[in-house]
């Protein structure tokens, strides 16, 4: 039996690989993709980057900071150093003054008392200094020609820089000389008012009196 196939012939073709078709919406998905992830890494940089800066910057306020700290406790330091060496230096100065007072003498000092109750004599004075005082005061003027007898001392006695005097003076006038002449001294500083009262005995009258100076110069 004959059989006849009625179907139409089919070509065949020769066999050929698979096909991947890339729409374009698939394909700027991907160039996104990678700008965004570009932007990221940027952005990721960026942001350690101002860190670092924000930790150089912090670092260089505490920094300072420290350094401002040293300075102040090396000036705190440097301020007590120096308040100790201040200290010292009292200490040393007083000590000096001590061991002048215990090798002075009084021997000029009671020069210049001599020279002031000696007539005819004055006393060591700053002839400038003394006319200024003269012209502003013209009680303070001294008398050459005074009799320096009219004037004694009964005792002398020194404390602390200063002479305590006490004596007798024919009358209130001698006295008065004898203080002006005290004050005029470049050896004398501060010089009392003196103390005094007058009194009598059979032959006369006379004043005592007592005062102090302070001495400014012992040599």
């Amino acid at each position: 039996m004959i059989r006849v196939n009625l179907a139409p012939h089919r070509k065949r073709s020769g066999r050929k690989g698979p096909r991947v078709q890339v729409s374009g919406g698939e394909g700027q998905w991907i160039v996104l993709a990678m700008v965004v992830g570009w932007a990221a890494l940027g952005g990721l940089g960026w942001y350690l980057v101002t860190v670092e800066e924000d930790k150089r910057a912090d670092l260089r306020k505490q920094t300072a900071e420290k350094n401002a700290e040293i300075e102040r406790i090396r000036s705190m330091i440097d301020e007590e150093g120096l308040q100790a060496r201040k200290d010292k230096l009292a200490q040393l100065q007083v000590a000096i003054e001590k061991l002048k007072a215990q090798r002075r003498t009084p021997v000029y000092v009671l020069h210049e008392l001599a020279n002031i109750l000696t007539t005819g004599k004055m006393p060591d004075i700053d002839e400038e200094e003394q006319r200024r005082i003269e012209e502003a005061d013209p009680q303070s003027r001294l008398s050459p020609n005074w009799d320096a007898t009219g004037v004694w001392i009964d005792s002398l006695k020194e404390a602390g820089g200063s002479l305590a005097l006490e004596g007798g003076a024919r009358d209130p006038s001698d006295l008065a000389e004898f203080v002006r002449r005290l004050r005029a001294s470049s050896r004398f500083g501060q010089v009392s008012h003196p103390d005094f009262k007058k009194e009598c005995n059979k032959d006369h009258c006379f004043v005592t009196w007592r005062l102090t100076a302070q001495v400014t110069r012992w040599d």
